[in-house]
Formats: C-alpha cells, sequence, structure tokens
C-alpha cells in the first residue's frame, strides 16, 4: 500500500508499507508461521507533463 502526496511543483513524499506472511509446515518439527512489515517515508521528483513526448510531425502539419 502506498500513498503519495505533491509538497510543492514537482516535489512530492509519500508512505509506503509492505508486508510479508509465510507459513511453512514440516513432517518432523513444529509448524512455522513468520509475518513482517516495512513502512517507508519515501520523497520522489514527479515527471514533466506528458511523460516527455514531443511532437514528431512538424509544423507544418498542425
Amino acid at each position: 500500500m502506498g500513498f503519495t502526496l505533491r509538497v510543492y511543483g514537482r516535489h512530492a513524499i509519500g508512505l509506503k508499507y509492505i508486508t510479508s506472511v509465510r507459513d511453512a509446515q514440516y513432517p518432523d518439527r513444529a509448524d512455522s508461521h513468520q509475518s513482517t512489515g516495512t513502512i517507508s517515508i519515501v520523497y520522489t521528483l514527479l515527471g514533466k507533463a506528458r511523460f516527455g513526448a514531443v511532437e514528431w510531425r512538424g509544423a507544418d502539419y498542425l
């Protein structure tokens, strides 16, 4: 799960949460259950509008 919030211009901060769960069963020992979670705070530089697309047809076409 993640959330990103634009702060100013192309600058943004984000919060992400990732969880993992593992269940294991063994014939000769007790079953095992493991879970872990990670929270991250990230800085993001957002891209420009149109993702860098350029007009390739030339001025005569328009």
